[in-house]
């Protein structure tokens, strides 16, 4: 089935290539189309990216307020066109308009059928929920990468979700497993395939949520994923006013002591440290020296102006507050486990731990995933991995585990006996 339409103009194809758009708004198309076919839609792209010429044509014609490109500009990438590919009806099927805009708001873009003045329902375009406007966009001031949705899509109103069971396969599958997996009820690579890990997943949620325990999922399991909050402690945090890694006092330091000598407002665990020496044992840059470097992956987060976060490389980095972790899970928007070691590679049960993680999504949003190691959904390396990547991460690492993982945020702590050399404050 073909979902993109191309045309040429001057020997060059114009206007309808899904792979025209900026990135972003290239993933949300893709998986736009591929919901609206699960629901047994045939949707075609019919316009993506417009040239001046071609966005004045719209508008002569009465179809756009705008006289020059913006969300539809070629520099901008930002909207796409969606009609029904039969011949002759691409436009007069009101079940498939419904479905374009009740899936592409879900996913978070804005849909032209709620605007007044040209209603325009083919149209669905990525403003970051209203916040950037054309004129905006025609001066090249673009929104934030749009976010990986990782929701349940709503049904058609008076149509409930599918119920779904071991053998189920398909996109609301998917839906299921992103999100298990972004709630902390790990069920590996989201695959479509309803197998053992994904009953495992049900099962551990909704014995949480305290609802009949069948590992099927029908209206009353999906109501209750759709209003729970994940398991441990997830902040996604867009404005830090401070943030470094600080070490603690000589020759290790509980968490909640830390807490109270720092003043900061968020505090978990860092990186790896001897038990017996108490000393780090990763990547570290503290106030501009070298605190440690042992850990085999290089890859972490600097901290820059004690303010920014920024995903990086030890050997490029730039002097400031340095914290490195191990090993690398996310890189680039795809899974990156660097080690082969069992019990960092293995989805072996037997290494489900306690974890913590940090991560940072497209926009910029820093992220904190921590499960304690005396939750009943501990985690293997590569399920904490799946779940950053459902959260939204391009690049995330592990820190320390099992018996280090801490935490203290507001309305939200977990202490553990253990005293850490080092820790990760945010003030915000």
């Amino acid at each position: 089935m073909s979902t993109t339409l191309q045309t040429k103009k001057a020997g060059k194809i114009v206007s309808r290539n899904i792979n025209f758009l900026r990135y972003d708004a290239e993933t949300g198309c893709h998986a736009f189309v591929e919901r609206m076919e699960h629901e047994g839609h045939n949707p075609l792209i019919a316009c993506t990216t417009r040239t001046d010429a071609e966005q004045l044509d719209v508008y002569n014609a009465g179809n756009s307020n705008a006289k020059t490109p913006s969300f539809h500009a070629e520099h901008a990438g930002l909207a796409f066109d969606v009609c029904k590919n039969v011949k002759g009806h691409e436009y007069d099927d009101p079940a498939f308009f419904e479905a374009v805009g009740r899936i592409g708001k879900a996913m978070g873009f804005t849909w032209g059928g709620d605007w007044t003045s040209i209603i325009d329902k083919p149209h669905l375009q990525w403003d970051n929920h209203g916040q950037y406007t054309s004129a905006m966009i025609r001066t090249h001031n673009y929104p934030p990468p749009m976010p990986l949705f990782t929701g349940v899509i709503p049904p058609p109103e008076n149509k409930p979700m599918p119920l779904l069971e071991k053998g189920s396969n398909g996109t609301d599958v998917v839906t299921l497993q992103n999100r298990l997996n972004y709630l902390g009820y790990p069920c590996g690579k989201p695959d479509g395939d309803f197998g053992p890990r994904t009953e495992w997943g049900v099962h551990a949620f909704q014995k949480a949520a305290k609802i009949l325990v069948d590992g099927r999922v029908g209206p009353q399991t999906w109501g209750a994923l759709d209003e729970a909050k994940p398991t441990g402690l997830l902040l996604e945090i867009k404005k830090i006013k401070r943030i470094e890694y600080v070490k603690g006092t000589e020759p290790v330091e509980k968490i909640d002591s830390a807490y109270n000598r720092i003043g900061c407002t968020i505090i978990t665990n860092a990186n790896f440290f001897g038990i017996s020496s108490g000393n780090p044992t990763g990547y570290i840059m503290d106030e501009g020296a070298v605190a440690s470097a042992w850990l085999l992956s290089k890859s972490g987060f600097e901290f820059r102006d004690k303010k920014t976060p920024v995903f990086t490389h030890w050997d490029n980095r730039t002097g400031a507050d340095f914290l490195g972790g191990y090993p690398l899970l996310i890189k680039d928007g795809k899974v990156s486990i660097d080690t082969k070691e069992d019990a960092f590679s293995s989805n072996n049960p037997a290494y489900r731990r306690g974890r913590t993680a940090i991560g940072i999504k497209a926009d910029g949003t820093f992220i904190i995933r921590a499960v304690s190691d005396a939750d009943k959904n501990r985690l293997t390396i590569p399920e904490l991995a799946e779940c950053m990547l459902a959260i939204g991460c391009v690049n995330a690492v592990n820190l320390d585990g099992g018996g280090s993982t801490s935490w203290i945020a507001p309305d939200n702590k977990y202490i553990t006996s253990r005293a850490l050399d080092g820790f990760l404050a945010v003030w915000r």
